[in-house]
């Protein structure tokens, strides 16, 4: 009994260290396809061409801290 116990854990082991070294290889793969992919940048068509731009948007936030809203409010008016 002893003796097949530690040859199933042998198994488990070999499998699981199997498992774990396809994993690293499949992963090392891929890491390597992505970021080959982000090395070139290719800009074409307008890019070339000076646009003027006629419109703008700004956002601007102000708040205030008062217990009471017409407090508030009044603080913002003043």
């Amino acid at each position: 009994m002893e003796k097949q116990l530690s040859t199933a854990m042998a198994i488990l082991g070999l499998l699981l260290a199997l498992g774990m070294s396809s994993a690293a290889f499949i992963l090392g793969v891929q890491a390597k396809k992505a970021v080959s992919g982000q090395q070139l940048i290719t800009v074409k068509g307008l890019a070339v061409k000076d646009v003027q731009a006629d419109n703008a948007e700004w956002t601007v936030t102000i708040s205030v801290t008062e217990p009471t809203f017409a407090q508030g409010l009044n603080k913002l008016r003043a």
